[in-house]
């Protein structure tokens, strides 16, 4: 599958493809630029407003969350570095190999980089009335094939409730719910042809 930003414009994004490709698209509802999910480790984190850090501001929250995946990384002795601001900064964006996929051939300001410049990991954020939502990726090709990714999702989490001052809990079992009308819902919202091709 291939997700791609809000306002995007849909016969763009699929014609950067080979059409000999049986890929599903999809219009995420943050921002950012196409992801390939071929070959990524894909998270979304929801904060609402009652929080304290869904009070800072959206770059602020994008950076910390970054320095999060950075500090699990740093638990499995992968060195990496957050991309340079282009505006303010006076280190220029690192160019990236042509070989990852769209969304990881360039840098934004504070996403996860290896030191040789490759692009690790990207977010979006999108605010809403009730909270945050934040959708975010890692590109498995720029980490070791046997990455253990169970064991960096506890760590990821770890360094996000340490950072953010969140009491780490065991949710309760969610898979009732996933068959609930709003699911379906908006199960159907997000499949349907209106939605994706929605520009």
């Amino acid at each position: 599958s291939v997700t791609f930003g809000y306002t995007q414009k849909s016969m763009a994004v699929k014609d950067s493809f080979s059409w000999s490709l049986k890929l599903n698209f999809c219009r995420r509802l943050t921002g950012g630029g196409i992801v390939d999910h071929r070959n990524d480790w894909t998270y979304s984190i929801i904060l609402a407003n009652d929080l304290a850090t869904a009070q800072k501001a959206p770059s602020k929250i994008y950076f910390e969350l970054h320095q999060a995946i950075q500090t699990a990384l740093d638990a499995r002795l992968i060195q990496t570095k957050l991309a340079p601001c282009p505006k303010n900064c006076a280190d220029p964006l690192p160019q990236v190999p042509t070989n990852t996929s769209q969304c990881f051939v360039s840098a934004s300001a504070d996403d996860v980089l290896r030191t040789d410049g490759r692009k690790i990991a990207g977010a979006a954020i999108k605010r809403a009335r009730t909270g945050l939502l934040l959708q975010g990726s890692i590109d498995r090709g720029s980490l070791p094939n046997d990455f253990n990714f169970k064991d960096f999702q506890a760590d990821f989490i770890d360094a996000l409730c340490s950072k953010w001052e969140i009491d780490p809990i065991e949710p309760e079992d969610l898979r009732p719910l996933l068959n609930s009308t709003l699911i379906e819902t908006e199960k159907n919202r997000f499949s349907s042809r209106e939605w994706t091709e929605k520009r």
